[in-house]
């Protein structure tokens, strides 16, 4: 199957929507009874699995990925009842074609036709698709690997940056950022792309599905930040303090310490410490480490560097010490992981 013919089947109701439907338009009398029907019908159905594919799983009120997968794109189901659920992932909600209405503790939103809507991890939400033409993909990306393919990214000052120091690293309960992308055809390609990419078997999948899932977000801000409408709740006062200080270690993190920082955001040491470790659940040196292998392993992937060459751009001014700061975090040496990783 081509993209072409995949795209086209985005639009047809499968056996399972067309049972959904026909529950939708034709109710029984009784409103309590008609709603037991439907989630026999469900219960009975999902069993068998009429259209959840196995790199997702769905557990009560919860969304998740599987343990194979960084990445992971969705069609949602017609006609079905909306599920309030969370994500253990950062979701992007896609409106491909026609409009929609999410809903969550920060209210009811009417999503139309090019809108993405960014959704942090554990916000409680609905949404759902009540007609035929509606096409609403979701895509789910676990923080781990967002972390590591916007490494560069959460140095700069925009509203993605913010949205991910936040999602990342901080504890607050709801945080959402829609893009009104309109018409934006080569993003929706992009997002199309990405959806493909992620229902084939091919060589380099979790390479191609990070690469798409970068050039996306690369979009949104080219081309479509002005547009886009921050919803938050939450810890708002505390966060706003931390994210420029946590964008500033993203930038400076070969040569960063927490005496210089510190001093540079005026606020003492041992205060500055246990801030970073409440807000991100790690210490200043843990992020600091995370970031720098996150740094060596994109220079394993994309680069011909040496590995000393490499340890000096990630911060390592010991060798030995880069080696076996990054076996300890991959389970593998640089080296290992260079063969492993190598596009040929």
């Amino acid at each position: 199957m081509d993209i072409q013919e995949f795209e086209t089947q985005l639009h047809r109701l499968t056996t399972f929507e067309e049972l959904c439907r026909e529950i939708h338009f034709n109710p029984d009398p009784d409103r309590q009874e008609k709603d037991l029907a439907y989630r026999n019908l469900l219960e009975s159905l999902i069993g068998n699995n009429p259209g959840i594919p196995g790199h997702i799983q769905v557990r009560p009120g919860f969304v998740t990925l599987a343990d194979t997968t960084d990445v992971s794109v969705v069609r949602q189901m017609r006609y079905t009842p909306e599920f309030r659920h969370s994500h253990g992932a950062i979701e992007l909600i896609y409106v491909y074609e026609g409009q929609c209405t999410m809903r969550s503790a920060l209210g009811d939103t009417t999503l139309r036709e090019g809108d993405l809507c960014l959704v942090s991890p554990d916000t409680l939400h609905a949404h759902g698709v009540g007609d035929d033409s509606t096409v609403l993909l979701y895509a789910m990306i676990r923080c781990s690997a967002f972390d590591s393919i916007f490494y560069n990214l959460l140095a700069h000052q925009d509203i993605v940056s913010t949205f991910l120091i936040r999602a990342l690293y901080g504890s607050e309960a709801d945080q959402t950022v829609i893009f009104h992308t309109l018409r934006d055809l080569e993003l929706k390609q992009t997002f199309l792309e990405l959806y493909f990419e992620c229902e084939q078997d091919r060589p380099l999948r979790g390479a191609m599905l990070n690469n798409l899932t970068h050039r996306l977000i690369l979009l949104l801000l080219r081309n479509h930040e002005e547009s886009a409408e921050v919803i938050q709740e939450g810890s708002a006062r505390e966060s706003a303090a931390l994210v420029p200080i946590l964008r500033h270690i993203h930038a400076h993190f070969r040569t960063v310490t927490l005496t210089d920082l510190a001093s540079r955001f005026h606020v003492n040491a041992p205060e500055l410490s246990s801030l970073l470790k409440r807000y991100t659940g790690k210490t200043f040196s843990e992020s600091v480490r995370e970031i720098r292998i996150h740094k060596a392993a994109r220079l394993l992937e994309n680069s011909e560097l040496s590995l000393a060459a490499i340890a000096e751009s990630s911060g390592y001014t010991d060798a030995s010490h880069f080696h076996k700061e990054f076996k300890r975090f991959y389970g593998m040496t640089p080296g290992a992981y260079r063969k492993t990783h190598l596009i040929v």
